[in-house]
């Protein structure tokens, strides 16, 4: 992760713009924070029912030990340091497995007052918690996610959970086999 974060980072320095990962493999030991303005791109994102079918893939896979609460995190602007609000990030092509990570580690989180992310053609699996999942913080919730091709495979927690969430549009979106609600 630390090359990803710096990517990320690196991206939102220069006003915002697109970390391109390439095929394979991202072993990853703590979160990546996604800041605003920053789209996080991979090859392609695996889908329930053609499971590996491609060979053409980015997969992001915490390892054992992973220490955080997420694969993948959007902070509010308090908890980012953000001059602005925290807006517009983008999650596209592109799989968090977490097979064998142990712990309680989520695929997506966001908290607080983030708004207008898009994630397309995203697939989370085997999560040891939640697959995607948002919370009220700082005063402020989650709103106005567009979900577009997006699957949750077998979470240990709930599929999607958006807590306080409004106005979010979900466009072939499926959650199955969750260990808590879909």
């Amino acid at each position: 992760q630390v090359t990803i974060q710096a990517a990320v980072d690196a991206a939102f320095d220069e006003g915002g713009g697109t970390v391109q990962l390439s095929q394979g493999v991202f072993l990853t030991s703590a979160p990546i924070t996604l800041h605003p303005l920053v789209r996080l791109v991979g090859m392609h994102g695996d889908q329930i029912f053609n499971p590996d079918q491609f060979t053409v893939s980015s997969y992001i896979k915490p390892v054992l030990g992973f220490a955080g609460g997420a694969v993948i995190v959007m902070l509010d602007q308090v908890n980012g340091g953000y001059d602005l609000k925290s807006a517009e990030q983008q999650v596209q092509s592109l799989t968090i497995d977490g097979t064998g990570v142990g712990g309680t580690v989520h695929g997506i989180q966001a908290s607080g007052y983030v708004h207008g992310v898009l994630l397309r053609d995203v697939a989370v699996k085997n999560v040891s918690g939640k697959g995607i999942y948002t919370f009220t913080e700082n005063g402020g919730s989650p709103f106005s996610w567009t979900f577009e091709h997006v699957s949750v495979d077998n979470p240990q927690g709930a599929g999607i959970d958006l807590i306080n969430h409004s106005d979010a549009t979900l466009i072939d979106v499926i959650s199955i086999g969750a260990g808590g609600n879909a």
